[in-house]
Formats: structure tokens, sequence, C-alpha cells
């Protein structure tokens, strides 16, 4: 059983130019795969930005200069509410594959704001939470992977918005009270 995500005044602003990953900068949260799939999409309309801080930082802006990517990934660094709101209303799909993650609301704050979520196989949470080609997708944690999940949703803005869509109807039984009822339940 998961909890609602935090409330907060969620919106969509379309499906934006950029996938948007946030998260502790710290090799547990994977956001180097996210950095390395970037390097390997096809599709080049689309470009990342990261938002958070942590000891991870230095490798990451070593591995965007390395791969010659600093003009498509951007590190936002600490970012206020809303601007996180803002980001997620924006952009075209959240990545969020961190390593065994207990849950992290990160997939359910994406999907109340209608984005699609691009998570691993072995994320723990957040692979049970999407459902792969409906609500996003999840796939091995390979930085292939992430590409080819990546290019597909760059490919086809309509097919980030119907699985936005998706995701944010799934989101919608995610409340305390059903929460509430199942904790009674069981």
């Amino acid at each position: 059983m998961y909890p609602p995500a935090p409330e907060r005044a969620y919106w969509t602003h379309g499906y934006g130019d950029y996938v948007f990953a946030v998260s502790r900068l710290h090799p547990l949260k994977r956001l180097d795969l996210l950095v390395e799939a970037a390097a390997l999409a096809k599709n080049t309309s689309l470009h990342f930005k990261i938002a958070g801080t942590g000891e991870g930082e230095p490798g990451l802006r070593e591995r965007i200069r390395e791969l010659g990517l600093e003009g498509r990934v951007e590190l936002l660094g600490a970012i206020s509410d809303a601007d996180l709101l803002d980001h997620y209303a924006r952009c075209r799909a959240v990545f969020f594959a961190p390593w065994n993650e207990d849950y992290g609301f990160v997939t359910l704050e994406a999907f109340r704001s209608g984005k699609p979520v691009i998570t691993s196989h072995d994320s723990g949470g957040p692979a049970e939470l999407v459902e792969h080609d409906k609500t996003g997708y999840v796939v091995e944690p390979a930085a292939a992977s992430v590409a080819a999940a990546i290019d597909r949703l760059g490919e086809d803005r309509a097919r980030a918005e119907r699985m936005g869509d998706a995701a944010r109807a799934f989101s919608s039984q995610h409340t305390w009270a059903r929460a509430i009822e199942h904790l009674v339940r069981d």
C-alpha cells in the first residue's frame, strides 16, 4: 500500500522538450543512468533537467562534460516547491529509477502532474507503480534501455500525453481515504 503524493497544487502545462528528474544526487538514485542515456538517445530534440543536491554532483558534472552534454543536460541544484511543480507541469516525462527504492513520492507526484515516468525493473516501489507502456516505461537499468524509452517519448508528444492522462487517472486512486480503508480492511 502506498500513501498518496503530498497535497500540492499539481497541474499540467503541456509536454515540453525535456525530461525532468528530481532527487538527492547520490549513486543509489542512479542519475548517472539518465546522463548516460542522454548521450545514447537518437532523438536530440529533448533536453534533460536534474534537480537536487548531494555528494554525487561533482561526478555527474564531470560525466556531463566528458560526454559533451553541457548544452543538453542541466543540473538545477536545489529548487523551490513552486519550481518543482512548474517542472512537473512542463516536462515531457519524469525519470525516476533509483536502485531498490522503498517508495519515493516522485512517481505519484509526476502522475498527479499528468506525466509518464521512466523507471527500471529493480527500482522497487516506482517499478510497482508504473505500468509499462501505459503510465510510463519500466526498463532494464541500462543506458541503452533508458535511451530507447526517451526516444519513444521524444518522437511522439501525443504518446506522452496519453500516458500522462493514464498516469493522472491512476494517481487519483491514491487517496488517504482509500489508504485508511485498506489499512482497516487488512
